[in-house]
């Protein structure tokens, strides 16, 4: 999975991110995620998790098959999403 925290930067482009333990994505703690055209799916929790001041924004993504909810935001997270599928 992908953990991007405490101010962290990073830019996921064309990336598969599948069955992790946890989110197959976390941000959080002022971290900036940036996912252009990745699938993410198959993961025991959330698909992408965004909490705590993390910031992500994503674009042309597929988001499937996740245990719990596809796409989970709270605890003052901010999401953008451009163009994404979530389903299943």
């Amino acid at each position: 999975g992908i953990s991007a925290h405490t101010g962290g930067r990073g830019t996921l482009d064309r990336c598969d991110i599948s069955a992790h333990t946890n989110a197959n994505a976390s941000v959080k703690a002022g971290a900036r995620l940036h996912m252009r055209g990745c699938q993410i799916h198959d993961g025991n929790a959330s698909g992408v998790f965004v909490l705590e001041g993390g910031e992500a924004t994503m674009e042309k993504c597929d988001v499937f098959a996740n245990a719990l909810a596809g796409i989970e935001v709270r605890e003052h997270g901010n999401l953008t999403m451009r163009g994404c599928m979530v389903r299943d």
